[in-house]
């Protein structure tokens, strides 16, 4: 009876891991963006995320970022969470709710903006794609969002993605343009590097900034990641 109840007890148990992992995935990762031009600012970026599936075809997701900017006492951070809806394994979409904070150790004071909208994504063969519009607010401005981004693979370890952001507010108004590639270590992390451009225009003035941005990341779980990356405001912004 004792042995027919361990037995018992063992496969619930390895029945139970196998379900859970087949929910849960992640990612976690860190980045460095060096800045074309002498003046401007690098950023270390330090990013987490994980997805947890129910139901078959729901599934809930989180984002956590900070950036790390040089010369400067600020913490900035963001967060995201997805509310996620899989139409079949190809194809999802989603509703978002995110929060940028920038915080200042020297007053204490603490700035926040919010970010609210909808994406969608899809897989077809060897191609992904990726796009969101969102309105952010409680900020100084208050524009609308909106971005598409798409990778393809050109083998079972090489990538090549592109990645474009753009937000327009009454007198605010900014971009973000990025090419790159990944190459993934089998049984390891994923390395990637990119170029791009962020630029913005403000009252007349404009601002912009040319980067380099290397990083790597692990993703766990048997979906290999999330299904939908994190959003933010500070992505677009010229040495924010």
């Amino acid at each position: 009876m004792f042995y027919k109840t361990a037995v018992c007890a063992a496969a619930i148990s390895a029945f139970s891991t196998v379900s859970y992992a087949q929910q849960f995935g992640g990612e976690l990762g860190l980045s460095y963006a060096y800045p074309s031009e002498g003046g401007d600012l690098s950023i270390t970026e330090y990013f987490g995320a994980a997805e947890y599936n129910f139901y078959q075809r729901f599934a809930i997701g989180a984002d956590l970022t900070g950036y790390s900017i040089e010369d400067t006492d600020l913490t900035f951070a963001s967060s995201t969470l997805h509310f996620i809806y899989h139409l079949n394994n190809f194809s999802s979409v989603g509703v978002f709710t995110g929060r940028d904070v920038i915080g200042d150790s020297d007053t204490d004071e603490t700035r926040s903006s919010n970010i609210n909208g909808i994406e969608a994504g899809a897989a077809y063969e060897q191609f992904e794609v990726e796009g969101y519009v969102a309105m952010v607010s409680g900020g100084d401005e208050e524009p609308m969002m909106f971005g598409v981004d798409g990778l393809y693979h050109i083998n079972d370890q090489f990538s090549a993605f592109v990645e474009f952001d753009v937000a327009n507010g009454d007198d605010f108004d900014a971009s973000r343009l990025a090419i790159g590639g990944t190459y993934e270590i089998r049984n390891g992390p994923e390395l990637y590097a990119q170029v791009g451009q962020r630029s913005a225009e403000a009252a007349g003035a404009e601002d912009e900034s040319n980067f380099i941005e290397l990083g790597a990341k692990i993703q766990f779980g048997t979906n290999r990641g999330t299904t939908f990356d994190g959003r933010s405001f500070f992505e677009l912004i010229p040495n924010f």
